[in-house]
């Protein structure tokens, strides 16, 4: 479970859509990472310019930026 309790001010938000985003710690915070499963199509070919191999929790995945739109 998660919990955050915090307070922002209405004119630092600007007219940007809101984004929140989970992640554990040693991760960039505009990283994510896709594990690779032999037996499943990989859906992020189109971004694997910028991305690197790593391993996490004994799982072969890619590192990848998140794409801020």
């Amino acid at each position: 479970m998660f919990h955050l309790d915090t307070r922002v001010a209405q004119k630092k938000l600007g007219e940007e859509q809101l984004r929140f985003y989970v992640r554990p710690d040693g991760v960039q915070p505009d990283e994510f990472f896709a594990p690779i499963r032999p037996e499943e199509p990989f859906a992020y070919l189109s971004r694997l310019k910028d991305a690197y191999l790593a391993r996490k929790d004994e799982q072969i995945g890619v590192m990848m930026k998140i794409p801020r739109e």
